[in-house]
């Protein structure tokens, strides 16, 4: 009986250390949306970190004729939660980020 549970047990291990290993990233389509200023905006700086404040991903964009209202941006990125700081103009901001799949996010950066 206790043969049976080492085994359970070890295999239980490595089903759990290989989901951890082989973890993959997902497309994540980063929509942000700027509103209705979005002409005056020249530029966006994204940092996404990670739940460890690592950084995942580092965006700079540039507008030189001012920002659409909407943009949108392909990062991959592992499952988790993320805090995406945010530049927009003269502005700073903080926005959470939960990715589950591959899809699209929005970001209100108003």
């Amino acid at each position: 009986m206790r043969r049976r549970w080492v085994y359970l047990v070890l295999v239980l291990a490595v089903l759990a250390g290989a989901r951890f290993l082989f973890r993959r990233p997902v497309d994540v389509d980063l929509q942000l949306q700027l509103g209705p200023d979005a002409g005056k905006v020249k530029a966006v700086g994204l940092v996404i970190t990670d739940e460890r404040d690592r950084v995942a991903r580092d965006l700079a964009l540039q507008f030189p004729d001012g920002a659409p209202t909407e943009v949108r941006r392909r990062v991959p990125l592992l499952p988790g939660r993320y805090t995406v700081a945010a530049r927009v103009g003269d502005r700073q901001l903080t926005r959470p980020l939960a990715v589950e799949q591959a899809g699209v996010y929005p970001l209100e950066l108003q």
